[in-house]
């Protein structure tokens, strides 16, 4: 039987809550919420929260992208999936729900992540296939230190002392997640230290990605009841790397002859915009200037202690495209300041 408003108002009143989140993951991978007071919940449950459709163009450093149509003028609508509710656990009289995005007219918006994979379930079902799915979630945990950060433990791979050091964050994690409905199916301590890993129950695939969202929101909130810092994202980091690398290879060797050459250039750090954040980070944490939280973020990687620049880059690029590099193909090649000879 279907949620409605009356039913979240109600037990929103029963469990004391004063806000309830509106949540969304963005086009960027951050998930995002505007909240509701108790005051006035039962028509945003209804008629949705305005959100600028600049959004759909923001990226995960909070920067409006060019794209047309998503300008920081008009909006969408939240609208919540009232069977998503929930308190949650970790969060004192805070509830949560689920939302749509709807253009002002009602309909389904565009680009909504939620309505994407709404169709893409139901072409597989006109295909007579259904799409279930699960998440595997790895991330980091660390304490703080006298100097900043480390990791909780520097344990070996699915090593009982790793699980030891972590196991009451894990059983706090483990209760959060069940007082959510989520099923837990996995956890063990992963092979970087401080490295955690907790698998998920397979459910349809708009209840999984749902699920997602809340067990990503999940880990971070109970890490910092701890004292704790959860650094998640990583899986999808390093598995995108090595699948590039194995890429590389097969491309290469399946072009071998045809005068096609593939390689990968691997830098060390280049002084992006998301660097420059880390930096700036460092700086702020520990009250040094850029320069010294520059040489700081290099010092630990990096032993030429200089950043590899785009210049460099491309005349890599440049010389694996001429003549005197046909035969390097299918390997990587590390511009990183000695960074991989350590």
């Amino acid at each position: 039987m279907a949620v409605d408003a009356d039913e979240v108002v109600r037990r929103a009143e029963a469990e004391g809550l004063r806000l309830v989140r509106f949540l969304w993951s963005g086009n960027d991978g951050t998930i995002r919420a505007k909240s509701s007071a108790r005051d006035g919940l039962r028509d945003r449950l209804t008629s949705g929260i305005g959100l600028t459709q600049g959004m759909y163009a923001m990226n995960v450093l909070d920067q409006l992208q060019p794209i047309e149509g998503m300008g920081p003028v008009g909006e969408v609508r939240l609208v919540p999936d009232l069977d998503t509710f929930r308190a949650l656990p970790y969060a004192p009289a805070v509830g949560a729900v689920l939302v749509d995005q709807a253009t002002p007219a009602g309909e389904p918006a565009p680009a909504c992540p939620r309505g994407f994979l709404r169709r893409m379930t139901a072409r597989l079902a006109e295909r007579g296939t259904v799409l279930r799915a699960a998440f595997e979630n790895e991330f980091s945990l660390a304490i703080e230190v006298e100097d900043g950060w480390a990791p909780i433990d520097e344990s070996l791979c699915f090593s009982t002392i790793g699980a030891t050091a972590a196991q009451d964050y894990v059983a706090d994690l483990a209760d959060a997640l069940d007082a959510q409905d989520i099923a837990l199916a996995q956890y063990y301590p992963e092979l970087g230290h401080g490295q955690q890993e907790v698998s998920v129950a397979h459910a349809p695939a708009l209840r999984a990605a749902d699920e997602q969202v809340l067990v990503r929101e999940t880990i971070r909130a109970v890490a910092t009841a701890h004292g704790l810092v959860a650094s998640a994202h990583k899986a999808a980091y390093v598995a995108a790397k090595h699948g590039l690398v194995g890429l590389t290879k097969v491309v290469g060797l399946e072009n071998a002859g045809n005068g096609i050459t593939c390689n990968a250039v691997c830098p060390g750090w280049v002084r992006t915009p998301l660097v420059e954040k880390q930096i700036s980070d460092i700086a702020a944490q520990k009250g040094i200037s850029q320069e010294q939280a520059a040489r700081e973020l290099l010092g630990e990687k990096q032993p030429s202690m200089t950043f590899v620049s785009p210049e460099q880059l491309g005349g890599t690029v440049a010389f694996l495209c001429s003549p005197a590099a046909d035969q390097i193909t299918g390997t990587t090649l590390a511009v990183d300041g000695g960074w991989t000879a350590q």
